[in-house]
This record gives structure tokens, sequence and C-alpha cells, in this order.
């Protein structure tokens, strides 16, 4: 996430070197083997984070307003719950009164 476009870029003309490959480089030398493929993924991520980064802020935008639209959801819940008891209740009265008569 932190690599400059510079570092990159200066990288560029390394990774397209037919010879900068792992098992070219393994031939001469196992430790340059791990820098080289170690290299090549940094440069690869750089581009997947790269292209990634807009779904990232989309997807926390997107739960931001889910946030809100479900507190508002919740607070709708809690009046129908309101409204649901007093009706239930208000039946309760109205039966209990034909009852009577």
């Amino acid at each position: 996430d932190n690599i400059p476009e510079a570092v990159v870029q200066r990288l560029g003309p390394y990774i397209d070197r037919e010879d900068f490959d792992p098992n070219a480089i393994k031939k001469a030398s196992v430790a340059c083997e791990a820098l080289c493929m170690w290299t090549r993924a940094m440069h690869k991520y750089h581009f997947v984070a790269k292209a990634v980064e807009p779904k990232r802020k989309m997807l926390r935008e997107a739960e931001e307003s889910l946030e809100v639209t479900m507190t508002k959801l919740r607070g709708a819940q809690a009046q129908l719950k309101e409204v649901e008891d007093k009706l239930a209740q208000l039946e309760t009265d109205y039966t209990g009164a034909v009852t009577k008569q």
C-alpha cells in the first residue's frame, strides 16, 4: 500500500526482462531467487491494491449507508411494535366491553 509510484515505475524495466525470472535467477543464487520472487510479488500487489482501493472505498460508503438505514429501520420497527401493542390492548378492551354487554 505504501510503495511509491516512482519506485514501481523504476522496477518496471526489470520486471519486464526475461532474465528477471525466479527460475533463471535460481541458477545463480537461491537468495536472489527469493528476492526476485518478493520483488515480483510486491510489483503485482501494487497494481492489485490500486485496482481494489476504489472498491474498498465504495464498500465503506455502502456500509455507512447501510448503518444509517438500519438505524431508521430499528426506529420504525420500535414504533410499529408500540402501535401493535396499543392495537392489541384496544382489541382486548373492546372484547371485554362486548362480553360485558
